[in-house]
């Protein structure tokens, strides 16, 4: 009986400050015409709390397991990874969302930690999501099958954060739900133990090859491409049962027989000359394959195989050509490993191993200037169409510093006034430093970053270093308002850090007067550590304003952190003015707003306010 996806739109998506993409929530579909393989359907039944599927590019994993799935009376829900997931913000903000496909409205305390502004601390609300996982056995006690979540492609991972989450997670999944991982590399969980208490069932690539039976069935039912006997037993043997060498085998010999007409001499051609290692074997057939492409096809495959995901608009920004969609549907029927990655079929990728050979033949038939030429275009459509991590790799591509630092421009203030910090860090990391140190603002941008996320060595290095960027013609209007009071907000951060709060104070009061009104986010967070330099120097009149106009600020931009570093000095003032009960006041107010802004959770943030009521029950 064929599988049942989630409840829940394919376009559903948390509220949070990074930008889901549902393609990545697609289960792949399957082709109708996929060999029976009942040993892989035997190992994929037995139940443990993790299924590990893991085996080098090429041997089928997520084919196998969408073909199981299929048959299975289950509701599955799937997570695509890929590079820019591994960063634990990223990954749990998806996982998040996959858990909400199978049991709704579930971590609502993880799901506030996420939109905290600022690093993710998390570590609490992590712990008590992986408890939640736990007790999920009376919640599905009354679902007439199991729940299924996949994770496809786990190589992509290599934090070792969301390692010990997903082992953890692993450990406290009730009977009834289950892990299925596919991945190139095993990860690092505590595997023999796993084994030994029966949460864990192996699938390996000894499994995933293809018997000579299973070959045979491929070649003719899948591939359209009949072998005398025999014949299939040898391919299978000189594949080593691969099913990438046996797709690439069976299109090159598709080829030759409508080429030569004569399909005993072609065939026995081909399995003469066809050898060697899965490396060799595979430049071979790619060479076979691409070569017999007619120019106008080969020409398309090359420039679109630098997309990572490809759909008709964005291949025919790349190309100059105005079919896009029709090519696309046109290769996928013709098997070139294109993969569909929704419902609609509209977006695609290949098939990960086949768009690197590919990109290896564009070095050889497109000049390097045509190569840029092409990540230039992907770039501004990408960048167009709101899809600022993607463009961003073409950016680097095409070795275009303007267009990285445009990019950087539209969306990094705009990312961090959303909270989300480690976005713009891990656009940061990536773009070369020679490209950000002669624009000013940018760099303002990435030391701001490294402060928010608590990165706090070198900080004044990094004041004299700005100083000297900020060298030559000056800058005008809402522009050098902007630049002016970073570079004031940066100084405060600098002396905040080493507790000079003279100095601070006055840093603080110039960036909050030279900061542009719309930098709310900056202004606020300004405010909140100015307030602070204020309390430790008992000015309290000013004291008193700056925390009133903080308040204002982070709540207009949503900025916890601030708004509850503000409650926390408020209430600090007024101990320091022999006032307890109305410390206690202030801190059960700011606890309540903050408690009621993140769900009616108590996060990381908000024990800083809680912090700050016990501090007034001890004067009390």
């Amino acid at each position: 009986m064929a599988n049942r996806a989630a409840v829940g739109a394919p376009g559903d998506q948390l509220q949070s400050s990074a930008t889901l993409l549902s393609t990545k929530l697609f289960v792949p579909r399957s082709r109708q015409r996929l060999v029976s393989r009942p040993r892989l359907d035997a190992l994929l039944d037995r139940n443990a709390a993790l299924t590990l599927v893991s085996a080098p590019a090429g041997f089928g994993k997520s084919t196998v397991v969408v073909d199981w799935l299929r048959r299975r009376d289950v509701r599955v829900s799937w997570l695509s990874l890929e590079r820019s997931d591994d960063e634990p913000r990223r990954f749990l903000q998806y996982l998040l969302a996959v858990w909400r496909r199978l049991v709704p409205h579930v971590g609502v305390s993880l799901e506030a930690a996420l939109d905290e502004p600022g690093p993710f601390l998390g570590s609490t609300e992590q712990t008590a999501f992986v408890n939640e996982i736990g007790g999920l056995a009376e919640a599905i006690a009354d679902q007439a099958d199991d729940l299924v979540l996949v994770l496809d492609d786990y190589h992509a991972v290599e934090d070792s954060t969301i390692h010990r989450f997903v082992a953890a997670m692993v450990d406290a999944l009730p009977p009834g739900i289950r892990l299925v991982i596919t991945t190139r590399v095993d990860p690092p969980f505590p595997l023999a133990r796993m084994r030994a208490f029966g949460r864990l069932e192996e699938v390996r690539a000894a499994d995933l090859r293809f018997s000579a039976d299973e070959a045979s069935s491929f070649l003719s039912e899948a591939m359209g491409v009949e072998l005398a006997e025999g014949q299939a037993e040898v391919l299978q043997e000189r594949t080593e049962g691969w099913i990438v060498g046996l797709q690439l085998a069976a299109i090159s010999l598709r080829g030759r027989l409508d080429v030569t007409g004569s399909r005993e001499d072609s065939t026995h051609d081909f399995l003469r000359d066809f050898s060697g290692s899965h490396r060799f074997v595979l430049d071979y057939l790619t060479d076979e394959v691409l070569g017999r492409q007619d120019e106008a096809t080969l020409d398309l495959l090359l420039r679109i195989s630098m997309l990572d995901e490809i759909c008709g608009q964005l291949a025919d920004a790349v190309t100059g050509g105005q079919d896009g969609q029709d090519r696309l549907e046109s290769l996928e029927a013709e098997n070139l490993f294109l993969i569909p990655l929704d419902q609609d079929r509209r977006w695609y990728r290949f098939h990960h191993l086949f768009a690197e050979c590919l990109r290896r033949y564009a070095e050889e038939r497109l000049a390097e200037r045509e190569r840029h030429e092409i990540h230039r275009r992907a770039f501004e459509w990408l960048y167009e169409h709101d899809r600022p991590d993607a463009a961003l790799d073409h950016a680097l591509a095409a070795d275009d510093a303007e267009r990285a630092r445009r990019l950087l421009r539209t969306y990094a203030d705009a990312t961090l006034h959303l909270g989300d910090v480690d976005a713009v860090s891990r656009w940061l990391v990536r773009v070369p430093p020679s490209w950000i140190a002669h624009d000013p603002p940018l760099a303002l941008t990435r030391a701001l970053v490294r402060f928010l996320l608590l990165d706090w060595s070198g900080l004044t290095d990094m004041e004299a270093e700005l100083g000297r960027e900020l060298e030559g013609p000056p800058h005008v209007g809402e522009e050098a308002g902007s630049v002016a009071g970073r570079k004031a907000m940066l100084g405060l951060l600098a002396l905040w850090a080493v507790g000079d709060m003279e100095r601070a104070a006055e840093a603080g009061r110039a960036a909050v007067q030279l900061l542009p009104e719309p930098e709310v986010l900056l202004r606020g967070t300004a405010v909140a550590l100015l307030s602070a330099a204020l309390v430790r120097r008992k000015d309290w009149p000013e004291t008193e304003r700056m925390l009133q106009l903080g308040r204002d600020l982070n709540r207009a931009s949503q900025n916890r952190l601030a708004l509850s570093t503000c409650y926390y000095n408020w209430s600090r003032l007024r101990i320091h003015q022999g006032r307890p009960e109305d410390a206690l006041r202030i801190a059960r107010e700011g606890l309540d707003e903050i408690t009621r802004r993140t769900g009616g959770q108590l996060t990381t943030i908000g024990c800083l306010v809680a912090l700050a009521e016990a501090e007034a029950l001890l004067e009390l």
